[in-house]
């Protein structure tokens, strides 16, 4: 129950809250889907390393988790060390080949590089994997028909809205 919560609450951008709540870490230590989702907490929080730490906490546990490997990859894009980034979203690829996310973040790590075709083919593979991906739908998408899309006025109705 403690877990969906702060699955919740990091949904509506209470990070602070489900990095609390994510109690399930206290009833059972060792749940490695907790200690994923409480690195994403974590991370929007702008603690890196212990983001870092729950996530090699989560592999430790689940040696091929690739949610958390993908997710670790994230870590070392916020600090500039892109190569290491791309290499964490190729392993997450190699152990679930057809992972929407993984692909996404291979795609921003190829950008970081300054590959543009590349992180676009592999932006595309993530849509063609999971068509509804959002983020790299509206990296495919111009500035005027995202405007005029559904999810660009819930996005900017959503700024200006208090999560409380």
């Amino acid at each position: 129950m403690h877990y969906g919560r702060g699955n919740a609450l990091c949904a509506l951008r209470r990070d602070e809250e489900a990095q609390v709540t994510i109690l399930a870490l206290a009833l059972k230590p060792d749940f490695a889907e907790a200690l994923n989702n409480r690195g994403l907490a974590l991370r929007k929080l702008k603690r890196l390393q212990e983001a870092l730490d729950g996530y090699d906490r989560a592999l430790a546990l689940r040696p091929g988790f690739a949610d958390a490997l993908c997710n670790r990859g994230n870590i070392p894009r916020d600090l500039g060390r892109h190569q290491q980034a791309l290499a964490n979203c190729d392993q997450a690829l190699a152990i679930k080949s057809e992972f929407a996310g993984a692909w996404y973040g291979r795609g921003n790590a190829l950008c970081d590089f300054k590959r543009p075709q590349e992180a676009l083919a592999s932006r595309d593979r993530a849509l063609a994997v999971r068509p509804d991906f959002a983020a790299a739908l509206l990296d495919r998408m111009p500035p005027s028909r995202f405007l005029k899309s559904a999810f660009g006025v819930r996005a900017i109705l959503a700024s200006y809205v208090s999560p409380d």
